[in-house]
């Protein structure tokens, strides 16, 4: 069959452009975008299904920086979250020095939302050494752009090839999920051997066919249709989808259902028996199907080509369940061997949906955390006169900045501790409490209130300094924060009985989930009291400081925290807290 209708790739990519003008695809169906995609929408629009760029709207114009940003901000992130923040980023930052001579928080402000903070933090510094070793421009090869901080092989081709012309391919997820149905590749799109070496050499064939200056068309194009017609719930059957009659996914499909029912068909005319999946696929040779030598393919999965099988033959099994009711009786009846018209459509969905296979699936990390949620009230300006000349009181959080590297490098925080973690390592390289499994799933333990209360006080104690508050008396600081761990945790149930426990909060990363303790309180300061703050400005003692250990300590108002950009995990906490005190 491939050698009857089956075209070569080749003859695709270097024939001349169709005239047919074929229909739209909304951008909401994707999960990423070309930058035409995000350049040419309008600050405060938003994607509506059917939408259409027009010709003569005013577009940004596609530079090294702009596709640059678009990239980084793309890695992880569906298009139809980064366009708002794209426009405003380019808003305030339309250029490589003003990014580079921007402030962190500011940067984290524009970032705020879009997760993966360490992409900013890199985009930044990435910004500073092109202004400093670059003169400001950015480089148009892809060994140089490889030098940027947070520029690695795919963002430093995107570019290039994109922004500069330079011919070379781009290889992402998309694009490995392209390959792998054009090429009947049985492996996942995350395998190092196929996005890391050998899907590029298969790309650069492509890209590369022709060195005519649209290397970028075409690398654009490939990921544009890895994220619509080719998109995991591809059909590989649509008309519109240009490359219909190129996919080796939908061949394998027809070839191995044709199997299937020849070899269910003869069992049953010849025994009288109905064969069920692991019977068909029983009688499939390994080699047979891949050629000789498959166990020593280096593209193809250990696994991948017995996966591809059992998922067709369960498909379709499936498939002849849902329509013909009883397979066996349908077995018994069925007179021909070939495939009627739907039912190649429908094996060729079904190969089509075999490649790639899935990936390995790693468990999430589980963390326990003990939060500690503190405000006092506190002027909003801080010495600065609002525009009616009064000065409004408003609650200030104690907030603490993160390490510098790590999860959530540099971001602003409520302090907290881990009391408990699923990897069972602790800081001091003591073991933990081991984490149990049950049905595959990791059980989160019920970390006593008195333990999390004791590490939570240690960590607030630690991180106060002599010169806080304008006092040498460290035990008198050291009260004032002991007085704050007196609280109750935070109550989200509706009902509340003497022997229910009170649920934390949940806050779910790509790699790792925290369920957050929060215990909440509100310093009280009378007029007698010994111990007083200096409201006079954001720099006095009172209001922010640094710990022993180097760690960033302030006081914030919530106009603050918008500022500088905090996480929904922060959010999250604050509007559970403020919940919880109305």
């Amino acid at each position: 069959e491939k050698k009857r209708t089956q075209k070569t790739l080749n003859s695709f990519f270097t024939a001349a452009p169709s005239k047919k003008r074929r229909k739209a695809v909304s951008p909401k169906k994707t999960n990423e975008s070309t930058m035409e995609q995000i350049v040419n929408v309008k600050e405060g629009e938003e994607w509506n299904d059917g939408d259409e760029v027009k010709e003569n709207e005013e577009a940004l114009p596609v530079t090294g920086y702009g596709v640059w940003v678009s990239e980084i901000m793309l890695q992880q992130t569906r298009v139809e979250a980064v366009i708002p923040y794209y426009l405003k980023w380019m808003k305030s930052f339309p250029t490589v020095e003003q990014l580079a001579s921007a402030s962190e928080e500011d940067v984290n402000a524009h970032w705020a939302g879009l997760g993966f903070y360490r992409r900013a933090r890199l985009l930044h510094a990435g910004a500073k050494k092109v202004m400093k070793e670059y003169n400001g421009q950015v480089p148009n090869t892809v060994e140089e752009l490889l030098k940027i901080d947070g520029i690695g092989r795919y963002t430093a081709s995107a570019v290039a090839s994109i922004a500069f012309g330079v011919s070379v391919p781009v290889v992402d997820g998309n694009v490995c999920r392209v390959l792998s149905r054009l090429t009947g590749i049985a492996n996942h799109i995350k395998a190092p051997i196929f996005k890391d070496d050998l899907g590029w050499k298969l790309a650069e064939q492509i890209v590369c066919s022709e060195n005519d200056g649209h290397a970028g068309d075409v690398n654009q194009a490939l990921m544009e249709l890895g994220a619509t017609y080719c998109a995991p719930s591809g059909s590989g059957i649509d008309d519109d989808d240009p490359l219909k009659e190129f996919y080796m996914s939908t061949v394998i499909g027809r070839s191995v259902v044709e199997a299937m029912m020849t070899i269910m068909m003869v069992e049953e005319r010849e025994n009288g028996s109905i064969m069920d999946v692991n019977d068909v696929l029983a009688h499939f040779n390994h080699e047979t199907m891949c050629g000789d030598g498959a166990d020593k393919c280096r593209l193809c999965h250990s696994n991948g080509v017995p996966s591809v099988l059992a998922q067709i033959c369960q498909d379709w099994i499936d498939y002849m369940a849902s329509e013909y009711g009883d397979v066996s009786s349908y077995i018994k009846q069925r007179k021909k061997m070939t495939l009627s018209k739907i039912e190649k459509e429908v094996a060729s969905k079904i190969g089509h949906g075999a490649f790639p296979v899935p990936p390995p699936k790693k468990a999430k990390r589980e963390e326990v955390l003990a939060v500690a949620a503190i405000s006092l009230l506190a002027p909003e300006t801080l010495g600065r006169k609002s525009k009616n000349g009064e000065e409004k009181i408003v609650n200030r959080w104690l907030m603490v900045k993160r390490p510098k590297e790590g999860l959530l490098a540099g971001q602003w925080e409520f302090p907290s501790v881990c009391v408990w973690d699923s990897t069972d390592k602790q800081k001091d390289g003591k073991k933990g409490k081991k984490a149990m499994v049950k049905n595959g799933e990791v059980v989160i333990p019920i970390v006593k209130a008195l333990e999390r209360k004791r590490s939570l006080q240690s960590f607030l104690e630690n991180m106060t300094i002599p010169s806080l508050l304008d006092s040498d008396d460290e035990n008198q600081i050291r009260r004032l924060f002991k007085v704050t761990c007196k609280s109750k945790r935070i109550n989200l149930s509706q009902e509340k009985t003497s022997n229910s426990t009170s649920p934390p909060l949940e806050h779910i990363f790509s790699h790792v989930r925290h369920t957050m303790w929060v215990e909440h309180g509100h310093i009280q300061l009378e007029e007698d009291d010994e111990i007083s703050f200096d409201f006079s400005s954001f720099e006095s003692s009172s209001m922010s400081w640094k710990t022993e250990d180097g760690r960033e300590v302030r006081w914030m108002s919530e106009l603050d925290m918008k500022k500088v950009g905090v996480t929904s995990g922060v959010k999250k906490i604050l509007a559970a807290v403020l919940k919880k005190r109305k």
